[in-house]
């Protein structure tokens, strides 16, 4: 067990300087160091500095936090300039293609060149009927798009329970 002590010594210290007495201290007796008072004073070391350690972990962490936030801060200004970038395109593209106000938020491309199809697009449609929506077809069903060729629903309901 002695031996076991030695080598751990040893091994913490590895010049020796531990084991050694101080320089003096050689024949022993009053002058002799004092180890467990020592030891009390290592002892004491280790626990201011085991806690100053954990105080800068907890600083550290609330410095990582604060960048976080920030960065988290930052991401949505971008999300918010993206968006607001890509509003004033819409616009931009619906006056110049003459396509009126209310309709530029239909738009929904990713750039300009898609945004500017889909307006062609709109205005290819508005033009072609004027200005006004196209009316259903006469024959559409009740319930998708169309009136039901003018009939109440409840003419619709019952030839649909006669089968046909």
């Amino acid at each position: 067990m002695a031996d076991d002590d030695s080598r751990t010594a040893v091994e913490d210290d590895p010049k020796g300087e531990a084991a050694r007495p101080p320089e003096g201290d050689q024949q022993g007796g009053a002058d002799e160091t004092d180890w467990q008072a020592e030891a009390k004073k290592w002892e004491r070391r280790a626990k201011e500095n085991h806690a100053a350690a954990q105080k800068l972990t907890q600083i550290e962490e609330s410095q990582k936090s604060e960048q976080q936030k920030q960065s988290d801060r930052l991401a949505a200004a971008e999300q918010r300039a993206a968006t607001a970038e890509h509003r004033m395109l819409r616009y931009e593209v619906a006056a110049e293609k003459g396509l009126p106000a209310d309709l530029a938020g239909i738009l929904s491309g990713d750039n300009r060149e898609d945004l500017e199809a889909q307006a062609d697009t709109l205005l290819k449609h508005l033009n072609s009927t004027g200005g006004k929506p196209k009316p259903p077809p006469a024959d559409a069903v009740a319930g998708r798009g169309g009136n039901g060729g003018g009939r109440e629903p409840r003419d619709i309901f019952a030839s649909l329970m006669k089968g046909g």
